[in-house]
């Protein structure tokens, strides 16, 4: 099955304190947010084209604040595609797949620990 990964759907940063990180990110540097989901825990920030996630919600995504660092996160058209492709490589879920209210994903690693995650949109599928 053939699949393309399409965009960077998003940056995210896991943070200890949403509050603290909401101020640095939108008192201190200027950003605006344009969508609050999770009660206040997810935070959609605007930079430029692109996007900044930053959310407390480990527990969902797993790792730690700061020990991760960010996470790329990588818009496909199929993700059912990608699950083959990671699946044919031998390559483990860090996270997921999981189906939420928006959309559909998981994380893998890189040789290095980085991590990686691929998003498919479900407002491209409506």
């Amino acid at each position: 099955m053939k699949h393309s990964i399409t965009a960077i759907a998003y940056t995210l940063f896991l943070v200890s304190d949403i509050e603290r990180a909401r101020e640095f990110y939108c008192d201190k540097l200027g950003l605006s947010i344009e969508l609050s989901c999770y009660e206040g825990n997810w935070l959609e920030l605007s930079v430029g084209p692109g996007t900044l996630v930053i959310t407390n919600r480990q527990e969902q995504l797993g790792g730690t604040p700061g020990s991760n660092g960010a996470v790329v996160s990588f818009e496909v058209d199929d993700l059912s595609a990608i699950m083959e492709l990671v699946e044919e490589h031998g390559i483990a879920w860090t996270v997921g797949p999981v189906d939420a209210k928006f959309c559909r994903g998981g994380i893998v690693e890189d040789p290095d620990g980085n991590r990686i995650m691929f998003h498919e949109s479900k407002a491209t599928k409506a």
